[in-house]
């Protein structure tokens, strides 16, 4: 093979494996002895010989560009494993994203645009799908959230309004509103349920009749105001007080008026609010409504208050007052209906 590489075919050059003479004329390279013996000879034998020789000229090229590809380690260069699934498929949201403008990039940028691509896009389906949701608020958390700020009592009305049901209780009520505001009288309306009277403003302001508020949800200088509008608007005609924390400690003698809507099981709390308009300076006769409902426990709420009352005028000292500010068990029970 060295009289070979030298070029002396004068002298007789014999195979290393095999050690038969070589003869030079039957000496060709390995992509034309694969283009006439291989599988695909038969297509290939309709070419001219001149097609042949410029294709081992091509072939011999190639070979050449592809060894310079090739560093001294014998690895490719710039080998970059391309972004596909295990099926060799690529990913969907590749083909969709893909731009004519990736293909003038390096390998490494495609490939590290496409999975940024790829991110992005799965982000952005996550956001829309929360955006989708809808949590659902009871109406327990929007009573809450109405109690923080003035944009969640908006939102904790427009949800009443939207919802409201009439019931007897409150029709009852508005029907006494419109006789009291015939009668040119201001009402005040006491519950011991802030939520009822949430409800009963419901109606109120349907009929188109203005009224204030006073509960324990509401600052001090908020109840003030609330207050002198009551007293100093002629056309003030409604007042809705919670039953707690208006019970004591006002003067409201410009209402002769007053509803109980709920009873409570202490009297002297319900006599309590309705001193609030039967004071000194009070120069009309004051009405007091009690909206009852029958065959409840309302029933025997009242029929509770009657007994303390007569325990109250037939006690002689402190201490009999001081048990009856407490329910005790046997009264719990006939509450709730479970004596014997």
């Amino acid at each position: 093979m060295d009289n070979v590489r030298g070029g002396e075919e004068g002298r007789v050059t014999r195979c290393p494996t095999c050690r038969g003479d070589v003869d030079m004329k039957k000496v060709i390279d390995y992509s034309t002895f694969k283009r006439v013996h291989g599988p695909d000879a038969n297509a290939d034998n309709d070419d001219d010989a001149t097609a042949s020789g410029s294709d081992s000229e091509t072939d011999s090229d190639s070979e050449t560009d592809s060894e310079s590809d090739i560093d001294n380690n014998g690895d490719l260069r710039g080998f970059i494993v391309p972004d596909t699934n295990l099926d060799g498929s690529e990913d969907e949201d590749d083909i969709e994203d893909g731009d004519g403008d990736d293909e003038a990039e390096p390998p490494e940028k495609k490939s590290k645009s496409k999975k940024k691509k790829k991110h992005q896009k799965r982000r952005q389906k996550a956001v829309k799908g929360k955006k989708k949701e809808k949590k659902h608020k009871s109406i327990a958390m929007l009573k809450a959230e109405a109690n923080k700020s003035a944009k969640g009592r908006r939102r904790y009305m427009a949800y009443l309004r939207k919802n409201f049901e009439p019931s007897a209780k409150v029709t009852k009520c508005v029907e006494l509103l419109e006789q009291f505001r015939n009668d040119d009288q201001k009402t005040i309306i006491f519950s011991q349920f802030v939520s009822l009277l949430d409800l009963l403003q419901v109606p109120i302001e349907q009929k188109g009749w203005t009224f204030e508020r006073y509960d324990g949800s509401m600052k001090a200088d908020a109840r003030n105001d609330a207050i002198n509008r009551f007293t100093d608007k002629p056309d003030m005609k409604i007042m809705l007080i919670s039953l707690k924390a208006g019970n004591a400690g006002l003067n409201l003698v410009a209402a002769s008026r007053v509803i109980i809507l709920d009873p409570f099981w202490n009297p002297y709390i319900e006599m309590q609010a309705i001193d609030r308009a039967h004071r000194i300076g009070q120069q009309l006769p004051v009405e007091v409504h009690r909206i009852l409902i029958a065959g409840t426990v309302e029933d025997r709420i009242i029929e509770l208050q009657n007994r303390k009352k007569e325990f109250v005028n037939a006690a002689l000292d402190e201490n009999v007052n001081k048990s009856l500010s407490r329910l005790g068990q046997q009264e719990l029970g006939f509450l709730f209906g479970v004596n014997n």
